[in-house]
């Protein structure tokens, strides 16, 4: 009976051991955030804030490499008939309202508006041979230009290491629980 006593009491301070070294390496990967220095002369700090500049880095080389390049954000811009609507509707009631400052109070109305009509049938036109002609060759030039990486990387420097800490939380949360409990 005591040999049973002893397995059980073995395997459960194994596992409350086991348990709380794997919490611990958690936690320490995050803090803390500064460097300590433990009994005066080793130091310790949390992998991400230590690395956090390796980190991004590389983060930001895989979002521009493998998920959102350059070349397909502008192809995304370019192609979008969503983005072609908005920007034309844009241009047109910007020059719309700045042409109409330049009536003169005595020119009738149906003047003033066919002449509105004319200028949204010319930004029109013109404005599909922008996208047609035009846009590609503007687009082909910049598609390595914006340096999607260097973005990525300068807002995860950016945030605050506890900013960090939940949003790579909120993401593995439940992963970093299954650690703690196996």
């Amino acid at each position: 009976m005591l040999g049973i006593f002893y397995v059980v009491l073995s395997a459960g301070l194994g596992c409350l051991i086991g348990w709380s070294t794997n919490v611990i390496a958690i936690k320490l990967i995050f803090r803390p955030y500064e460097t300590y220095n433990l009994f005066g002369f080793i130091p310790v700090q949390g992998l991400i804030p230590k690395r956090r500049a390796e980190i991004a880095l590389a983060i930001g080389r895989v979002v521009e490499r493998e998920l959102l390049s350059s070349a397909e954000l502008i192809a995304k811009l370019t192609n979008s008939g969503e983005v072609k609507e908005k920007l034309v509707k844009t241009v047109a009631d910007n020059i719309k309202k700045r042409l109409e400052k330049y009536f003169p109070p005595f020119v009738p109305a149906t003047i003033r508006d066919n002449v509105m009509l004319i200028i949204d049938n010319v930004i029109a036109g013109e404005a599909e041979r922008f996208f047609r002609d035009t846009l590609p060759q503007v687009a082909e030039e910049l598609k390595d230009t914006i340096p999607v990486a260097e973005m990525v990387e300068a807002k995860i420097n950016q945030l605050d290491l506890k900013e960090l800490e939940e949003l790579i939380l909120a993401i593995a949360k439940r992963e970093l629980k299954h650690i703690e409990y196996f």
